[in-house]
């Protein structure tokens, strides 16, 4: 029987920005993406619970490994926190999720930096951006706003499902030192730091995430 992981995507990005990490994984892995359109219909982050137990049932999923990327990460930090029998194992992706003190054009800033480098440009995930938050402007913005503002220490400090944090040494949206304040929280937890890697090396370079799933 096939193992079921569940990918919680980052903000603005959807099934597609995942092919990667859908078709590299191992044969007897099955990868499902969840529409942040899907558990999070109307931008509001607290019916994303009700939604995703919902999502988990259509898919005949009783209990499932959780990859939280960015945004995904602190909307499955807080599932697995309040929902620990239907977590296997958590991966926290370059996660937001801790108090980390800057403001709104600092963020929005530090996030194009990241959109337009040079490998990200290759995947059209910069370029794209415009068409994808145009397209729904207040959903990405209310999203945007909860993940920017998050605070899940409590809930952090509460998780006692198996947990790995994977972050990118040279991510810029959410850097090093918030994966070492979730790892300090989550009691047994593990952290890999990617060396070279940027925030979204999930998509591009999916193959790192496998050498730790698998190993």
């Amino acid at each position: 029987m096939k193992q079921s992981i569940v990918v919680i995507p980052a903000w603005t990005l959807n099934e597609g920005f995942y092919k990667k990490l859908i078709k590299s994984a191992p044969s007897d892995t099955k990868v499902l993406v969840a529409p942040l359109e899907l558990v999070v219909p109307d931008g509001n982050p607290q019916l994303f619970e009700e939604n995703f137990l919902h999502f988990l049932k259509r898919n005949n999923l009783e209990k499932a490994n959780l990859i939280g990327h960015s945004l995904g990460g602190v909307l499955a930090l807080a599932f697995a926190s309040h929902h620990p029998e239907k977590v296997n194992k958590l991966y926290l992706i370059d996660t937001k999720g801790v108090d980390y003190r800057e403001n709104i054009w600092q963020a929005l800033s530090k996030q194009f930096q990241d959109w337009f480098n040079h490998t990200n440009k290759k995947i059209g995930m910069g370029l794209g951006f415009p068409g994808r938050f145009l397209r729904r402007p207040i959903f990405h913005s209310k999203l945007g706003f909860y993940a920017k503002n998050a605070n899940l220490e409590k809930e952090a400090k509460a998780i006692n499902v198996p947990t790995v944090l994977i972050w990118g040494e040279k991510d810029r949206v959410t850097p090093l030192n918030q994966g070492r304040a979730l790892q300090h929280l989550i009691s047994n937890s593990k952290m890999f730091i990617l060396e070279g890697m940027d925030h979204n090396w999930l998509v591009h370079s999916p193959k790192y995430f496998w050498q730790h799933f698998c190993s």
